[in-house]
């Protein structure tokens, strides 16, 4: 379980700097500088060229030297680390998490570079909320690579590392409205556009959209997971594939699943709406408080907005309903 693999690791854990990059590399194989060639354009791959979307929570490039950048900014520069009342939960804006994730992911950023300079930071600005979840971030990561290395493909089987417990396996239309953004509750789909969008999603808005389309839909985890990886521009294997079976309750962790209200979230995360305003261009001008809840609006006021209804309102949410309502 994770609580037992952080307790031990932290017991004995010293994190060394990392090593300096080498002065030059070792020579190429014999025969390999025939096969040098310029890399492709974007062009000559079928490709256009990117476009920006200003409403992204990860406006950065790639690169070694755009990580390297970001660590500094995020560590020395930002503020987003001493402001530990603030934290990761915020959905829109690059500051409100470290965004780490896309450089550790294709190799750009060291996770042991990240937490030798986290160590430093600490020494000198002292340890906050906000440098302790930055610090657990890299202990969950390597949790789930170790939990691929221990399990292997039972993790991305339908009953995950515990072969006794079944999860959803049905698999049909509201799978392919939540891909869309299209299931009729807001925040679910603002996150699943903001997804398409920008290859990019919040850590809570991840945990919403999952916790929905596994424990409200019903449908099969392991395709929301594998929609992940088609779209995420940090998927990694063991913790794409680690925190979906972790939710749909089927990793080693002895939970049944995180289950969470998705209308108290959207009140708790969301207040203003102002997330859902700026994903959901079709909801943009309605009052603030029906922003969350369309489904209550009539029908022919939904068709004129183009979005859908909802199917079924759960008892869960009544405390979260306008009072009118």
């Amino acid at each position: 379980m994770y609580s037992q693999f952080r307790e031990r690791l932290e017991q004995r854990l010293q994190v060394f700097q990392p090593q300096a990059a080498p002065s030059r590399l070792p020579p190429l194989p014999e025969g390999a500088e025939a096969l040098r060639q310029a890399l492709p354009s974007l062009s000559q791959l079928g490709l256009g060229e990117p476009l920006s979307v200003p409403a992204s929570a990860f406006p950065f490039y790639g690169g070694e030297a755009a990580g390297q950048a970001r660590l500094r900014d995020y560590l020395w520069a930002s503020p987003a680390l001493r402001h530990s009342g603030e934290g990761r939960d915020r959905l829109i804006g690059s500051e409100y998490s470290s965004k780490f994730s896309p450089w550790l992911a294709n190799g750009s950023l060291s996770p042991r570079r990240v937490a030798a300079e986290l160590r430093r930071h600490e020494a000198q600005a002292g340890r906050n909320d906000a440098t302790q979840s930055l610090w657990l971030g890299l202990l969950w990561r390597d949790f789930f690579r170790w939990t691929l290395v221990r399990h292997g493909s039972a993790l991305f089987r339908a009953g995950g590392v515990k072969a006794t417990r079944r999860a959803p396996s049905q698999l049909d239309g509201r799978f392919r409205r939540w891909c869309l953004g299209r299931t009729g509750l807001p925040l679910v789909d603002a996150n699943m556009r903001e997804l398409a969008a920008t290859g990019y999603l919040s850590n809570r808005g991840r945990q919403l959209v999952a916790s929905y389309l596994i424990h409200d839909l019903q449908q099969d985890w392991r395709h929301g997971a594998a929609w992940f990886e088609e779209h995420l521009i940090d998927y990694e294997p063991a913790s794409n594939w680690g925190n979906w079976a972790y939710l749909a309750g089927v990793a080693s962790d002895p939970q049944r699943g995180r289950l969470f209200n998705a209308l108290r979230q959207a009140r708790a995360y969301d207040p203003d709406a102002a997330y859902v305003g700026l994903w959901l261009p079709e909801l943009r001008h309605l009052p603030q408080q029906l922003r969350h809840t369309p489904f209550l609006l009539p029908q022919l006021q939904l068709q004129a907005l183009n979005y859908p209804r909802l199917e079924q309102i759960p008892e869960t949410w009544r405390p979260y309903l306008p009072r009118a309502a």
